[in-house]
């Protein structure tokens, strides 16, 4: 006989954020004033802005026929005073399906696959809107020691709506050999629909900016793949090798506003991201302008060609384990003006050599290049393998405690540490992997002087009582 579960979820989510701060710097201040006074005040700005209330109802539908046929149904309606009309909610559905071949009365085969499951998701989910950016903002001013108001060169949009994504998903999961290999992999396409981006105007309009502006849609698309081999199982020792592989591949498929750079960055002579329909918005961009387009030259993508990482965990006579990770990133370039501020500061390699004609222009302090190519100088390959994790641990017996077991369940001592080796051809910086402005697909992949990652060592001492 075949059993049926039914698990029903319902609920309501509700998000308030507000902003009410004050900075002051200076001298004498006291303590516990909105507006500080002191003798000698250097620095005063108060930020606030209303509360962003945001709410949520959700209902999901889960039927489970013997744990061979899996299906989900939901739906989610959204209201925010963010949204140009706050009482009309947004919804979202979501669907799913899993089969689970190995289950089913035919399936003959338990010890060679003891798990085969086919399954498949649909949802949809809408984005955020930054607060307040259907109105029209206004600056402040002082004139003749009088404050007040005037009007932005910034515009509001009075129709603004949120983000609209919706993901397609499959994969498949299986175990074999008495689940001695396990493999899980999935594919997606995931699709923006009328992503929100700041769109700027022609000066002669008299505003230079729409804050918020549908411009388009973006396409993401991927593999991911992990596989776990329980390698040797013995009574002394063990050894268990997981490897995760994984790729995304961006492209903007559909574009309602004229070339835009997109995100933060700096000059186009050194590289950026633009929107650019049929692109990915992460591929590089920059100078010289294609003459038969108009468009900005294509440079190198950003994003790596894939990633993939080893996790190798050894256990010696069921006390002692090691274990360490293996990170390797290949393919994406990254935007490195490092190389220009070390010519600048007279700090390259090659500084002391001649410069050639082939170098550009040389200034007379030294071996200063012109850089002729353009961001042909600054995008590098930003490939690597990193030592990411290493650890060795020991647990000690409850037996070899002593009166101490009588209190403690178990004693384990370790070290570890994170990024000990590092294998690059990337040259314009410390580390690859790098971002001048912060963990950011578009815009980011740009090395300024950043930091490295940091080498860290660790002692552990793990008690349970």
């Amino acid at each position: 006989m075949g059993r049926t579960a039914l698990t029903t979820q319902a609920g309501v989510a509700r998000i308030s954020n507000a902003l009410d701060a004050s900075f002051a710097q200076g001298q004498g201040l006291q303590s516990g004033l909105r507006n500080p006074q002191a003798a000698n005040l250097q620095t005063l700005g108060q930020f606030f802005s209303p509360a962003s209330i945001d709410v949520g109802y959700f209902v999901q539908q889960e039927v489970n026929f013997n744990d061979r046929v899996i299906a989900t149904v939901g739906l989610r309606a959204d209201q925010s005073n963010r949204y140009a009309d706050p009482n009309k909610p947004l919804y979202s559905p979501k669907a799913s399906l899993a089969v689970n071949l190995a289950n089913f009365d035919f399936w003959t085969y338990k010890v060679a696959v003891s798990l085969l499951k086919l399954r498949a998701a649909y949802g949809q989910t809408g984005g955020t809107i930054p607060y307040g950016v259907y109105f029209n903002p206004t600056l402040t001013t002082k004139i003749s020691g009088a404050s007040g108001t005037y009007n932005s060169p910034l515009l509001g949009n009075g129709s603004v709506r949120p983000e609209r994504a919706t993901e397609l998903e499959a994969g498949v999961d299986a175990a074999f050999l008495n689940s001695k290999i396990t493999l899980e992999a999935s594919v997606y396409r995931k699709v923006v629909h009328d992503f929100l981006f700041p769109y700027n105007l022609a000066a002669s309009t008299g505003v230079t900016q729409i804050g918020a502006y549908p411009v388009g849609d973006l396409q993401n698309q991927g593999l991911e793949i992990g596989l776990e081999f329980k390698a040797i199982v013995r009574s002394n020792f063990t050894y268990t090798e997981q490897t995760q592989f994984w790729f995304n591949r961006s492209e903007v498929t559909r574009s309602t506003v004229p070339v835009e750079p997109a995100g933060p960055g700096y000059d186009p002579y050194f590289g950026r991201n633009y929107l650019i329909e049929g692109q990915s918005p992460t591929r590089w961009f920059g100078s010289p302008l294609d003459p038969a387009t108009g468009l900005p030259t294509p440079f190198p993508e950003s994003q790596p060609r894939y990633q993939v990482s080893f996790a190798n965990t050894f256990t010696f006579f069921k006390n002692v384990e090691l274990f360490f990770l293996i990170h390797v990133k290949q393919g994406g370039y990254n935007d490195v003006l490092t190389r220009q501020a070390y010519d600048i500061a007279g700090t390259t390699k090659d500084w002391s050599q001649p410069a050639t004609a082939a170098d550009g222009t040389a200034t007379t302090a030294g071996n200063l290049r012109a850089f002729p190519d353009g961001p042909n100088e600054f995008i590098q390959d930003a490939s690597y393998m990193k030592l990411r994790e290493v650890s060795l641990y020991y647990t000690f017996p409850k037996a070899t405690l002593g009166a101490l077991g009588r209190s403690i369940e178990r004693l384990r001592l370790g070290v570890s540490g994170n990024n000990l080796v590092l294998v690059t051809p990337y040259k314009g910086g410390y580390d690859p992997e790098v971002s001048n402005f912060g963990i950011t697909p578009v815009g980011g992949y740009q090395d300024l002087w950043n930091f490295p990652s940091a080498r860290r060592m660790f002692f552990h001492i793990n008690l349970d009582f």
